[in-house]
């Protein structure tokens, strides 16, 4: 079984950014938007998926779990020397969304008689 996640209603996203702000006073954290995204940047990576690629970069969907929610972000893989920032390309936390795990069989294909 694979474990995957989908998002959750887009309404919650102020319920979340606020449950996230909460989370953040309760550890003494900054609450403006670059540390709330710090916040979700730094927890505990879940799952990654590439959905986009470029010449100069891939961008990926990021799962992280922050104590009991797991969280989607949008990050980006650069191919290059550059960094993120020098690409023009930046975080954002309305791109964020509380997501929920799900369970998938997957089939794979092996060659016969091995």
């Amino acid at each position: 079984m694979q474990k995957h996640f989908i998002l959750q209603n887009k309404n919650m996203q102020q319920k979340f950014k606020d449950w996230l702000i909460q989370y953040a006073e309760s550890k003494d954290y900054d609450t403006d938007d670059n540390s709330l995204m710090e916040i979700i940047t730094e927890a505990d990576e879940v799952e990654r998926e590439t959905y986009s690629s470029s010449r100069w970069y891939d961008t990926q969907t990021v799962v992280v779990k922050i104590e009991d929610k797991f969280v989607s972000y949008i990050d980006y893989h650069i191919t290059g020397d550059n960094s993120m920032f020098d690409m023009g390309l930046e975080y954002n936390l309305a791109d964020c969304e509380e997501v929920e795990p799900y369970e998938t069989i997957v089939t794979k294909y092996r060659y016969k008689n091995q």
